[in-house]
């Protein structure tokens, strides 16, 4: 963590709302957008254990949770290609067998490349 400005640190008053029962704080983080994420957790769990309500936000929050859904949204979406797939090979090629040999290829080459992805 780099910084922290908040209305009690040289924020001013224009980091609290209109009512006074809510504040806002910057908190700025250093390093290249993969360390941010990668310290993200540490950050969130220290503001998460106070008990007042903290709702957080930016842009590394937004990335890292943006992130996350479009890889359960692709692992799903692959998933039920696999399924659709599967039923068109047996229909085009009229056999289990020859159907199933596009597929068990498919799923070679995935398993050997996914390990090498970082």
């Amino acid at each position: 963590m780099v910084s922290v400005t908040s209305v009690y640190k040289g924020g001013g008053d224009h980091l609290v709302s209109f009512d006074g029962s809510q504040t806002f704080a910057v908190i700025s983080l250093e390093g290249r957008d993969d360390e941010k994420v990668d310290a993200l957790p540490n950050v969130v769990s220290v503001l998460r254990s106070s008990t007042v309500p903290v709702q957080i936000g930016g842009t590394t929050f937004t990335f890292d949770v943006v992130s996350d859904q479009v890889e359960d949204d692709l692992r799903r979406a692959e998933l039920l290609s696999f399924g659709i797939v599967a039923v068109l090979l047996i229909i085009v090629f009229g056999s289990l067998v020859a159907s199933l040999l596009p597929l068990i290829i498919t799923g070679l080459s995935l398993t050997a490349f996914i390990p090498l992805t970082p």
